[in-house]
């Protein structure tokens, strides 16, 4: 799993953690580097802003984005580069910054592609946009602007000619391999709507799910009225060119994001998942319309107390709509204890093996391999890498039911093993324990298969077993490695 964690990454992630390592632990990055990418967000969206619709309007903007996006750079992974490389281009483009703008292509292909392909859609559009403007001395362009279009078009080929290698690399490594069809993706079990790791019929499904929702589905619904809204607010706008080009760059982005979404659906899997597109287009579109809005009404706001109003109300509402369930962060702190002990085992090379839940961030908080875990399922649509990861797990679970020590040992040995996690709940409730298909009936099985719950895995000697609470225990598996 490490070497598939490792490949799946971006080059441009991959070279600021291997950085970071030489200045803080991977904890410590993972909880505070986020806030340096929430920052360069935050910068960029407020000189967008302030620029054409001065500082309570930046200051709006920061408010909106800041709140809306920080929840997907949670935990400083590849993706929280997406929000600031796409704030990055926007803050070019809009200015006609081109150099700019290249720079922000190369960034996003090293960091998050997905944001890199609704940059080149936009660019696409107003490049569209700019032919048909100029049709009339399209050949007289000078210097100057066959020079911007040169660069231009060189860095786009080249931007997407860096994920397109990291893709090969991934879909041609023996232990990862190729990722299932869009029919498999469609049909197997562990990508099942209602229990599956990933809900891929769920993403083919999204229209018809938003239009029998409404407006339950806020963040499918409000971009295509946001559509509508700025269709009209652009057409009644007068001003210089500078706010036509901030129209035209608010009209792109939903249109790149929704067009991708249905590209995606239908060339699925090779996008990925198609609602990456709408969560990464939807916070920023709103943050910049609603400045746009306000922009409109500059001189009310600035009224010392509107503007503090207008701060308040756009920090406490969207805090209060996304605040208690709607978050999709997890919480480990269940498994605080069981990391607190691993933390000071003695180190050694052997793999932890335990619950997908309670592995997930043990090699984040402890800094030790696993097996298996959570976050590592989600990876499971590359057919090789499933197949390996599936069996380990069927291992496992095959090892910590059986009532015969041999098949303890024979899993150990397989998967160098030094540690199993031992959960007191998954061994007495058995598929109440998530586990997702098909895995949920696997288990189901062999706890059928052994009724008295006669598990061998309880039952080596006692100075092997590490009490953690009153859940969990921890198996030293050392010796039987070597036995």
């Amino acid at each position: 799993m490490n070497h598939a964690a490792e490949q799946f990454q971006q080059w441009g992630y991959w070279a600021v953690g291997r950085l970071a390592m030489f200045l803080v632990d991977p904890l410590s990055f993972s909880k505070y580097f986020s806030f340096f990418t929430l920052l360069a967000t935050c910068l960029f969206a407020f000189f967008l802003v302030r620029k054409r619709f001065g500082p309570v309007a930046g200051m709006a903007a920061v408010v909106l984005v800041g709140q809306l996006t920080f929840e997907r750079m949670v935990g400083s992974n590849g993706r929280s580069f997406g929000f600031p490389a796409l704030m990055m281009f926007l803050y070019f483009f809009a200015d006609g910054r081109w150099r700019g703008v290249a720079i922000a292509l190369v960034i996003s292909s090293l960091f998050y592609p997905t944001v890199l392909l609704m940059e080149l859609v936009m660019l696409g559009l107003h490049g569209m946009r700019w032919a048909f403007l100029h049709r009339n001395n399209f050949l007289k362009t000078n210097s100057s602007q066959r020079s911007q279009i040169a660069v231009l078009s060189f860095t786009a080929v080249l931007s997407v000619i860096i994920p397109v290698t990291k893709s090969w690399q991934i879909s041609t490594d023996p232990l990862i391999g190729p990722m299932f069809s869009a029919k498999e993706l469609l049909t197997l079990p562990m990508f099942g709507s209602e229990k599956g790791r990933v809900d891929f019929p769920g993403e083919m499904r999204l229209i018809e799910h938003v239009l029998s929702n409404g407006l339950k589905e806020v963040e499918y619904v409000w971009p295509l009225l946001a559509v509508a809204i700025l269709m009209v607010l652009a057409a009644a706008t007068q001003g210089s060119k500078r706010l036509c080009r901030f129209d035209c760059m608010l009209l792109y982005l939903p249109l790149a994001g929704i067009g991708l979404l249905l590209l995606a659906r239908w060339q699925l899997p090779r996008l990925f998942l198609p609602t990456r597109f709408l969560t990464f287009m939807y916070p920023v579109f709103f943050s910049l319309l609603l400045a746009r809005l306000l922009g409109t009404q500059a001189g009310f706001f600035e009224k010392k107390w509107a503007a503090a109003l207008l701060l308040a109300a756009l920090t406490v509402v969207p805090f209060w709509m996304q605040s208690g369930n709607t978050h999709s962060q997890t919480v480990y702190s269940d498994n605080s204890a069981v990391f607190e002990k691993i933390r000071k085992l003695p180190p050694d090379h052997g793999l932890i093996a335990g619950p997908m839940f309670s592995c997930d961030m043990v090699p984040m908080f402890c800094q030790r391999s696993v097996l298996f875990s959570y976050e590592g399922f989600h990876a499971l649509y590359f057919k090789n890498y499933w197949e390996k990861m599936a069996e380990a797990y069927r291992d496992y679970l095959g090892a910590i039911t059986s009532p015969d020590p041999s098949s303890v040992r024979t899993f150990v040995k397989k998967h160098k093993v030094s540690y199993i996690i031992l959960d007191k709940r998954l061994l007495e409730q058995g598929k109440k324990i998530y586990n997702f298909p098909p895995f949920d009936e696997y288990l189901e099985g062999l706890m059928a298969a052994n009724p008295n719950h006669e598990f061998a895995v309880l039952k080596f000697p006692s100075t092997r077993y590490t009490d953690v609470d009153g859940r969990h225990r921890l198996l030293d598996c050392r010796n039987l490695l070597n036995e």
